[in-house]
């Protein structure tokens, strides 16, 4: 895994990756989409329309879980949008539990689909109030390998 610190949505980041997430949870509104009111999540809500409502229809369907919201073509390849939980509740402190799934099943899916890089925002960190030195990138080390590309914003 490596960490770096950029935009998560540089076109040079997004053209070299096959797989980009954001942090989610699991609150649906009464519209049918998913809370995206801050942090990475708004900037993705902003970045791609409906993304939210995509979300939130994937979300209840299956639950709160790191799953492909949505596959696009973008500088000519072909790059997937990814839920990743961190929490329940927006309101919610994240949790290492959830970002432990989110990030097996996220290998799981990078796995399955071939994907040689996929780029994160740092889980948990930030509005999800979690350490990422003492909480976070131990956990995130056992599991991702070098295929995994954790950003933070400039």
């Amino acid at each position: 895994m490596k960490v770096i610190t950029k935009n998560i949505l540089s076109n040079d980041l997004m053209k070299e990756s096959d797989a980009i997430c954001f942090t989610s949870n699991g609150v649906i509104k009464n519209n049918g989409r998913l809370v995206m009111g801050a942090g990475v999540a708004k900037l993705f809500r902003d970045a791609f329309r409906n993304i939210d409502k995509e979300a939130g229809l994937l979300c209840k369907k299956n639950g709160n879980i790191c799953q492909i919201v949505k596959s696009i073509k973008f500088l000519g390849t072909s790059l997937h949008i990814i839920a990743f939980p961190t929490k329940q509740h927006w309101r919610d402190k994240s949790t290492v539990y959830l970002i432990n799934q989110s990030a097996l099943r996220l290998v799981d899916l990078a796995n399955k689909h071939g994907w040689k890089q996929v780029v994160l925002p740092a889980p948990g960190v930030g509005l999800g109030g979690l350490d990422f030195n003492k909480e976070v990138k131990p956990l995130l080390e056992m599991v991702f390998d070098d295929r995994f590309v954790i950003t933070f914003r400039p």
